[in-house]
């Protein structure tokens, strides 16, 4: 059976979350129906699921609702749809309730913009004390922001409503609102840079061509600078602005490694002020540059066990999560597998796939088991084993259909299956050469890499004339080939074996 809205909105909740519902709708200020909370209650452990086991209730027809909640009068759906309706529109409004309850901070802005217009002076008095710590203990935006607009409320209370006969009140009310011109730079420093850092690393995976030049050039010339003089050095969130600095340096001068390291000392050191969100993007932005280091011919290798190490820590401390999703990404278990793979830390990618496989989407970790458990018994030469995981990957909705391709032809080859492997390349060219959803560029680094292999292939089983030297120069310089690595360790390989 299809899940309608309702049904859709309910599996997103936790068992907690479902009961604070059911508190929402039974409260008369929130909800004006009665028939609302007797229509969730008679839903809430019903599932319009096929498998009927676990004892897991069919859900009812809009008939079975309306005679539950109207026994003997005449059915009407756009009753029961209507009603549908507005529980979905209750718990659009239960969302933002929890999400303002969860925010002391917005409390304490929203309740002195209140008191402060209502002329309760005496209860604004009392509520107002600043405090040198985030209600919540994290710094981020919206920290800053709200801090920005309380302490903006505190200056205007004060100038309208108190009598400043010395100069020293007068200088205290000040500071409010210097506090409150702090904030916001804190605040547009944080939002500005982290969405510029989000923008460069998104242009650079899809290769877009498309980042603003505006904020581009905003952050290479000395306007961030001037930012950062309007905060006193010491101020006790300042080194925020040293992190935010670092982190843009790290992008704007990338060869000078200065810059990680002071931005990744700062996070360490500071790591547990910043929110589930900002922590999350702090570790993307190291991993999207040490990534980029990685690939360096020179330095590569020191910044491999650098990757490594970070990998492990946004896993052991769930990092990888943000406010918007508990789950890890497709992408980033790849990147993550590879990396391990690459390291031939074998023992811990075993691990890694036992242990964070189930904190994918439910809906693909199934796949992506096989697909991990393909490419580590390759990387243990396992190379049936490896078949049999590829075997049970669904590649109709799989979005790594050609590293499955590419993994299966590499299987071939170390098995020396001659007619299987010409059948696919066979097969390959024409697939990526129809395939309208990939770009040019991915095109050509895919076929490049059917032709070389076959090259190492009819070099190995007869054609000894092909020079070695040359395919592996040619190799070499070509950026546009898929499995570059693989393909170079075997001509190393075919040329020990020719002596």
């Amino acid at each position: 059976m299809k899940k309608n809205d309702f049904c859709v909105f309910m599996d997103s909740l936790s068992p907690f979350e479902k009961g604070r519902f059911e508190d929402f709708l039974n409260s008369p200020y929130f909800s004006k129906s009665s028939k609302l909370p007797e229509m969730y209650k008679f839903l809430k452990h019903k599932n319009p699921a096929i498998d009927t086991s676990n004892n897991i209730e069919y859900f009812p027809s809009n008939e079975q609702i309306f005679k539950h909640l109207y026994p003997g009068k005449t059915f009407s759906d756009v009753i029961i749809r209507n009603l549908f309706s507005d529980l979905v529109k209750s718990g659009m409004a239960f969302l933002v309730f929890e999400g303002f309850r969860e925010s002391k901070s917005d409390h304490s802005r929203y309740l002195l913009a209140s008191l402060s217009k209502k002329g309760l002076n005496k209860f604004f008095k009392k509520y107002s004390g600043r405090t040198d710590h985030p209600p919540h203990g994290y710094l981020d935006y919206n920290f800053f922001l709200n801090d920005h607009y309380i302490e903006s409320i505190r200056f205007n209370f004060n100038y309208l409503n108190e009598k400043f006969t010395k100069k020293q009140k007068a200088n205290e009310n000040l500071c409010h609102l210097n506090n409150s011109i702090e904030s916001l730079v804190y605040f547009f420093i944080l939002e500005l840079s982290s969405k510029y850092e989000v923008a460069v690393m998104y242009d650079r995976l899809f290769d877009l061509g498309a980042a603003n030049t505006g904020l581009k050039t905003f952050f290479e010339s000395n306007s961030m600078e001037d930012l950062r003089n309007i905060i006193p050095a010491n101020s006790k969130y300042f080194f925020v602005i040293e992190l935010y600095r670092s982190l843009l340096k790290m992008t704007s001068d990338f060869e000078n490694t200065r810059h990680y390291y002071t931005a990744r000392n700062i996070i360490f050191r500071n790591k547990d002020h910043f929110s589930k969100d900002e922590n999350h993007f702090f570790f993307l932005s190291f991993i999207s540059y040490l990534i980029r280091k990685s690939g360096n011919n020179t330095t590569g290798k020191k910044f491999q066990g650098e990757l490594f190490d970070i990998y492990k820590i946004l896993l052991d401390k769930q990092y990888y999560m943000n406010s918007h999703t508990n789950l890890l990404t497709q992408i980033m278990y790849r990147n993550i597998l590879f990396h391990g793979l690459k390291l031939q830390e074998f023992e811990w990618v075993a691990e890694f796939i036992t242990k964070f496989t189930g904190e994918l989407n439910p809906k693909i970790a199934k796949n992506m088991r096989n697909y991990a458990s393909a490419y580590l018994a390759y990387y243990t030469k396992k190379y049936d084993e490896s078949l049999e995981h590829l075997n049970k990957v669904k590649t109709d909705q799989f979005q790594y259909k050609y590293d499955i391709k590419n993994l299966t032809l590499m299987i071939y080859y170390e098995q020396g299956n001659i007619e299987a492997i010409l059948y696919a390349t066979k097969s390959y060219r024409s697939f990526v050469k129809n395939d309208r959803l990939l770009n040019n560029l991915k095109k050509k680094r895919y076929l490049k890499f059917v032709s070389y292999l076959e090259d190492l292939l009819y070099f190995n089983f007869g054609n000894k004339v092909l020079d070695l030297d040359y395919l592996y120069e040619q190799i070499s310089a070509n950026d546009v080939t898929a499995h570059k690595d693989w393909l170079l360790e075997r001509i190393m390989i075919l040329k020990g074996n020719s002596k």
